[in-house]
C-alpha cells in the first residue's frame, strides 16, 4: 500500500509541475508528425498533421504558406498583414562583433530574423507568381533584395548565396530574367567554385523550363549545453544541425529528355545569424527566464529524487521489519519453510526499496532534461529548404517527371505539376534524407 501511495504521490507531482510549465507555443515534438509528412514528399499531408497549439503566429503563418504554396496553393491574406507590420517595426543593431543585422519583432513577441523576415518576400513573390500578379510579384522580389545586402554597412551586410539564387528563380517566375540574371551572377560571385551559376547568369534568353527543387529536411536545432563561465548560457547553448544528404541528381521527363539538377550552397549562414541575433536581442531576458527554468528543473528533480529515496527506504525498512517477524515466527516453530518464506519477503521488498529509488532518480534526471533542453521549444520558422536544385531546359518537359539518383535508380516521380507551374519555372519538393533523422527524432 505504502509503495502505491507514494508512486501516485509521485506521478502527480510530475504532472502537476509538467503542466504548470507548458508554453502555449508548439514545441518540436508537436511537429514529429508534420515533419514525418513531408519526409515522405506529402506537404498536403504535413499540412493535415500541422500541429493545432499555435493559430496564426507569425512561425505558424510562415509555415503553413509556404506548405501551401508548394502544392500551388495561395493563401497570404495573413502574411501580408505580416509584411504590413514589418514595415514600420524594422531595426537595424550595429554591433562590433555581427557588424550590422536588422530585425523585427511580432506581435507575439518573437524577434523574426534577417532570413526569415527576406522569406516574408520571397513567398508573397511565389504567391504573386502563381496568381500571375507578376508587377507585385517583382516588387517583393525587389523588397527581398533590398534587405539582402542593404547598402547601410560595407562591412557585415546580411548576403548569402543560396538566397541569391533563391531570389533569381523568384525573379524568373514573375517574368523579369535581367534581374534573374543579376541575381545569379551575385551568387557565383560568392561561389565561383559553382560554374553552372555562371552560365546560368550569361543565358540572354529565358529557359523554357527553370526547375527549383526544394531539399527538406530542413535544419533543426539540438542542445548542446557547453561549460562556461556563464554557466546559465552556458547550457543554453544550441546548434542547428542538418540532416540532409545533399545527393546529386537528375530528371527525366516523359520522352527521357534529361536535366542535370546542380545543387546550391547550404543554409547554415541563416541559422548562424539566427543564433547571433537571438543572443544579441535576448541574452538578458531569456537568461532570467531560462534561469528560472533551471531552477525549476532542480527543485522538481530534486523534490523527486527526495521523495524516491524516502519511500525506496520505507519499502526496504518495512520489508526487513515484516520479512524479519515472520522469520522470527518460523525459527520459534522450528519451520524452516516459514522462516525461508519471511527471508524471501524481506529480500523482494528490499529490491523493490531499491528499484524505486533507482526509477525515481532516472526519472528525475530525465525530467531535469526534459526542462533545460532548449532545442525543444526554440522558435524558428521550420520546413524551409536547407539547400536546393536547380535544372534548366532549352525544350519543353512533358510529364510524368522522373527524379533518378546517382546510381541511376529512381527515387521520386511528379504528374499534376502544372498547378505549381508559373510560366517556365516549376517549384518542387524532395526529401534528401539522411536515415539518423528518424533514430534522432
Amino acid at each position: 500500500m505504502l509503495n502505491y501511495l507514494l508512486s501516485f504521490f509521485l506521478i502527480t507531482l510530475i504532472l502537476f509541475l509538467h503542466i504548470s510549465c507548458k508554453t502555449q507555443y508548439n514545441e518540436s515534438t508537436d511537429y514529429l508528425p508534420s515533419s514525418r509528412a513531408m519526409w515522405r514528399n506529402e506537404p498536403n499531408k504535413a499540412l493535415e498533421l500541422f500541429p493545432k497549439g499555435e493559430k496564426d503566429s507569425f512561425i505558424t503563418t510562415m509555415e503553413k504558406t509556404y506548405l501551401k504554396l508548394l502544392q500551388g496553393e495561395v493563401d497570404i491574406d495573413r502574411l501580408k498583414y505580416y509584411e504590413k507590420y514589418f514595415e514600420s517595426r524594422i531595426r537595424f543593431r550595429v554591433s562590433r562583433e555581427v557588424k550590422d543585422f536588422f530585425y523585427a519583432d511580432t506581435p507575439e513577441g518573437y524577434y523574426a530574423s534577417e532570413h526569415e523576415i527576406i522569406w516574408v518576400h520571397f513567398l508573397l513573390s511565389w504567391a504573386y507568381a502563381i496568381e500571375g500578379d507578376f508587377e507585385e510579384g517583382k516588387r517583393q522580389a525587389r523588397k527581398a533584395s533590398y534587405y539582402l545586402g542593404g547598402e547601410w554597412s560595407y562591412q557585415g551586410r546580411f548576403d548569402d548565396p543560396l538566397m541569391r539564387i533563391l531570389l533569381g528563380v523568384f525573379y524568373a517566375m514573375n517574368q523579369a530574367w535581367d534581374e534573374a540574371r543579376v541575381e545569379f551572377r551575385s551568387a557565383y560571385a560568392m561561389e565561383p567554385s559553382r560554374k553552372w551559376l555562371a552560365n546560368l547568369s550569361n543565358t540572354k534568353s529565358p529557359p523554357k523550363e527553370l526547375i527549383l527543387i526544394m531539399g527538406f529536411p530542413g535544419r533543426e536545432p539540438r542542445w548542446d549545453p557547453k561549460m562556461n563561465w556563464n554557466v546559465v548560457r552556458g547550457m543554453r547553448d544550441l546548434k542547428f544541425q542538418s540532416f540532409g544528404q545533399q545527393s546529386r541528381l537528375r530528371i527525366k521527363d516523359k520522352k527521357y529528355q534529361s536535366i542535370n539538377l546542380h545543387i546550391s550552397p547550404d543554409s547554415s549562414a541563416w541559422y548562424v545569424r539566427h543564433l547571433e541575433r537571438d543572443n544579441f536581442i535576448n541574452d538578458l531576458i531569456q537568461d532570467s527566464k531560462y534561469g528560472q527554468r533551471v531552477a525549476l528543473g532542480l527543485t522538481k528533480s530534486t523534490v523527486i529524487s527526495t521523495a524516491g529515496l524516502t519511500g525506496g527506504i520505507l519499502i526496504g525498512v518495512a520489508g526487513i521489519a515484516i520479512g524479519g517477524g515472520i522469520m522470527y515466527v518460523g525459527f520459534e516453530g522450528n519451520s524452516g519453510e516459514i522462516a525461508a518464506l519471511g527471508g524471501l519477503l524481506a529480500y523482494t521488498m528490499v529490491k523493490a526499496g531499491y528499484d524505486f529509488t533507482s526509477n525515481s532518480f532516472n526519472i528525475a534526471k530525465e525530467d531535469f532534461v526534459n526542462t533545460v533542453d532548449i532545442a525543444k521549444n526554440y522558435r524558428y520558422v521550420r520546413f524551409l529548404p536547407d539547400y536546393v536544385w536547380i535544372g534548366s531546359s532549352s525544350k519543353s518537359l512533358l510529364e510524368p517527371l522522373t527524379l533518378y539518383d546517382q546510381s541511376g535508380q529512381i527515387t521520386k516521380q511528379w504528374m499534376n505539376t502544372e498547378k505549381r507551374k508559373n510560366r517556365n519555372t516549376r517549384v518542387l519538393i524532395y526529401s534528401d534524407l539522411d536515415p539518423m533523422w528518424d533514430i534522432v527524432n
